[in-house]
């Protein structure tokens, strides 16, 4: 043949004998380069792009090599030739007719100058796609604000201190991209696919915008814009506002407005403030440091929610924008809080409690079990001296200014009481008195809980409630006790000694935190009530933890079929046609129950202890299969698999064998193979099948019944054991695999056996000349007449 770079020469030569110059051409079968990219001449993404890319340019520009002087280069579309224009300058073939919507690909050949064309070049992909995305149908739900002091999301029409807010956008689909449009022009923005914001990465100026989003594809097709959030950008804080100069009063005896400078017994005077303006709150500031306050628009006042102490304050205020933005404070208004008597104290929060089990600090509403409890007070002014009251009666107590503790010195009676205490100065005048702290004393200790019935194991294999005397696997059982009652809390002790412990109402389990040692154990529980006082221990649940699993046990060598004509115990290796085959294991230990797997799975099975066997209560399917089983204690720990038994299930019987078409008689005088429709005087004749596969068995059917046969391989024979009758027989048979599993009967070769010799032949004359009877006669001939037996 022709090889790549070959030159073929030619002349021609004319009738009359003239031969013309030669003409030569180099043969070049190889392909041009493969294009490099193409150009993309359309906005909004133009320049060049690599094979496998999208286009919205239905025109590309093919960049390839500078074809060679004299050759001509031709595009092609998807195998097939189209209309081009080849610009040296930018080295692009372009196709004349826009492409279609979808998949490409462009390659080209070069033609020389004789007209002669290549192969063509590899291709290059692209994917035309001048469909833009569709425009998002809503607005975006909110906004992140990132800048203190109002951190979080938002929704539309709020304001904010955050000059870049990360707009909140549905997650775009694969290959789309967003762009953000503010006010309708797109700014630079930063697309965060784990929050979901598209971020303008310009800060936004001050005043409203509408923000906007839309999604372009790979190929550059933008979709329209969807609806706008709008927010406002406000970093400019309110201006500050002017000093107040009165408050209002509404304490007795003097009530009313006052002024800066003066005196008042209200803890909690309403500074007056001029109305904030649209979207602005106000907050107090009392020497310098902000306070709870509440505002009353109808008032105009700014009231602390948490009373002031006695003595001199500045009170100022400041006003919030929406955005957060908070503005310097005010000039101060000045106040002195002062009472005649000493201020009412606060009402106590805590008491002290010295008594056993549970000494230290508790809060109102609770009880105890130390009859003199000592109220934390704070520290009195000087000149000041507290007093004790117990449900509105003055009893005698001790101060301790280094516990802070205010203590009767007579014991409280059992039951609930108020608590309160005044001060009184050094002149004698006393204040009101404080709020109450309220405790219950109480000294009388739960009565001894039930003895607990159950527990609640959480480990696997076996999860549930059980009683006591068994055994577990799970080192932290939950003690199921009866719901305490109200202020009640249990306690567990683990063979007499108390152990840290939860306890869960929604279940009713008492747990130990850290988990119980192996062996034996008594559990059980006290009620310790508010007041600290403790019952006596429940009687004992006796339960056993066990974590140790069995031993796994030895393999099984043996199984039960149970099923077919082929029935008893066989080893591994062997098929049965029994799909729930008995493996034989040894008998389990006390306590121990035995699991089986099949191929590895564990599968519902029944074990029989009288015979030994384990059996699959669902049929196993066709196939080798590896037996193993384990064993699991009472406590559910479960050993290793035993070594396996493998066996084959194989209920699928042989193919209906070929019909029959000879048999072999071995009777003389006719001895010899003879087919279908004769007779013979053999009456065990032998059917000639065909050889049976490995493992198959014939068996040998004489008018539809099975009878005893014996097969012979060297002559390829089922012969019956027991001769056949007089008669015409219909022969059969069948083949059993080694399972036991039979195919149903061959067709049939019919024979009849007839053992039976003709009568004996009767000769007769045929004319009797002469004297009749005598048997002599002077014609010749003899009639002989033969009769059938039969």
């Amino acid at each position: 043949g022709i090889v790549n770079g070959s030159t073929i020469t030619a002349t021609a030569t004319d009738t009359a004998g003239n031969v013309s110059p030669e003409a030569s051409k180099v043969v070049d079968t190889s392909a041009p380069a493969t294009p490099t990219g193409y150009v993309d001449n359309v906005a909004p993404e133009e320049g060049t792009f690599a094979t496998g890319t999208s286009t919205n340019d239905t025109t590309p520009g093919l960049i390839i090599p500078t074809p060679a002087a004299g050759e001509t280069p031709k595009l092609y579309v998807d195998g097939t030739e189209v209309p081009a224009t080849y610009d040296p300058v930018t080295g692009t073939l372009t196709p004349t007719t826009p492409l279609t919507e979808g998949q490409h690909d462009l390659s080209y050949t070069l033609t020389d100058s004789n007209g002669f064309e290549g192969i063509p070049s590899a291709p290059l992909s692209l994917t035309v796609d001048t469909q833009a995305p569709t425009t998002p149908a809503t607005a975006p739900t909110g906004y992140v604000d990132n800048v203190a002091p109002e951190e979080g999301t938002f929704a539309s029409g709020t304001s904010t201190n955050d000059t870049t807010p990360g707009l909140i956008i549905p997650a775009p689909a694969a290959g789309e991209t967003p762009k953000l449009y503010v006010d309708g022009t797109e700014v630079p923005a930063t697309y965060d696919s784990a929050t979901g914001t598209l971020t303008p990465t310009t800060p936004l100026t001050e005043g409203q915008h509408d923000l906007t989003y839309s999604l372009t594809d790979a190929a550059g097709n933008e979709s329209g814009q969807s609806p706008a959030l709008t927010l406002t950008v406000d970093t400019q804080a309110p201006t500050a506002p002017a000093a107040p100069t009165e408050y209002l009063d509404n304490t007795d005896p003097q009530q009313g407005t006052f002024g800066t400078g003066t005196s008042t017994n209200d803890s909690t005077p309403g500074v007056i403030i001029p109305t904030p303006g649209a979207g602005e709150t106000p907050k107090l500031y009392v020497d310098g440091t902000e306070v709870p306050a509440t505002y009353d628009p109808a008032t105009g006042t700014l009231t602390p929610t948490t009373p002031l102490t006695e003595g001199q304050y500045d009170l100022t205020y400041t006003l919030t924008d929406e955005a957060g933005n908070e503005s310097d404070p005010s000039p101060a208004i000045t106040i002195t809080v002062d009472t005649q008597a000493p201020a009412a104290p606060a009402a106590p929060t805590e008491y002290l409690d010295n008594t056993d089990p549970q000494q230290g600090t508790f809060g109102t509403g609770t009880s105890t079990n130390d009859s003199t409890p000592g109220v934390i007070i704070p520290a009195p002014a000087a000149g000041e001296t507290p007093k004790l009251y117990v449900d509105g009666t003055e009893v005698p107590a001790t101060y301790d200014p280094a516990t802070g503790t205010l203590t009767p010195t007579t014991p409280l009676t059992e039951g609930q009481h108020d608590l309160t205490y005044t001060l009184t100065d050094a002149a004698g005048n006393e204040s009101d008195p404080s709020p109450a702290i309220t405790i219950t004393v109480d000294t009388q200790a739960p009565a001894t809980p039930a003895a607990p019935t159950e527990y609640l194991d959480n480990t696997d294999p076996q999860q549930g409630t059980f009683g006591t005397g068994t055994s577990t696997n799970d080192t932290t059982p939950g003690l199921i006790i009866p719901a305490p009652a109200a202020g009640e809390t249990p306690k567990l002790y683990v063979d007499g000694t108390e152990v840290p412990a939860t306890y869960d109402p929604a279940t009713g389990t008492l747990t130990p935190n850290a988990p119980l040692g192996e062996g034996k154990h008594d559990l059980t529980y006290t009620l310790t009530d508010a007041a600290g006082n403790e019952s006596a221990q429940s009687p004992a649940l006796s339960l056993t933890v066990d974590t140790q699993a069995p031993t796994a046990p030895a393999a099984p060598t043996q199984y039960v079929d149970d099923a077919g004509t082929v029935t008893g115990q066989f080893g591994t290796g062997t098929s049965t046609d029994d799909t729930t085959p008995g493996l034989i294991i040894a008998a389990p230990g006390a306590g121990e129950t035995p699991k089986l797997y099949v191929d590895g799975t564990e599968v519902p099975a029944t074990y029989d202890p009288a015979t030994g066997t384990l059996t699959p209560t669902t049929p196993l399917g066709e196939g080798k299969h590896d037996l193993t089983y384990t064993l699991t204690d009472e406590a559910g720990n479960e050993s290793g698999q035993s070594g396996p038994l493998t066996l084959t299930v194989d209920t699928t019987a042989p193919t209906i064998p070929a019909a029959p078409t000879e048999y072999l008689d071995n009777t003389d005088p006719v001895q010899g193979t003879f087919g279908t429709g004769t007779s013979t005087n053999d009456t065990t004749p032998g059917l000639i099948i065909a050889a049976p596969a490995a493992g198959e068995t014939p068996k040998l059917y004489v008018d539809g019944t099975e009878v005893p046969a014996t097969y012979d391989p060297a002559t390829g024979t089922l012969t019956p054991t027991t001769p056949l009758t007089e008669g015409k027989h219909d022969l059969t048979y069948s083949l059993t695999d080694a399972v036991g599993n039979e195919s149903a009967p061959s067709g049939a070769l019919t024979l009849t056996v007839d053992t039976q010799a003709p009568d004996a032949p009767t000769a007769a004359l045929v004319s009797d000349t002469g004297i009749p009877g005598d048997g002599v006669t002077s014609n010749g001939e003899v009639a002989v007449t033969l009769t059938d037996s039969g």
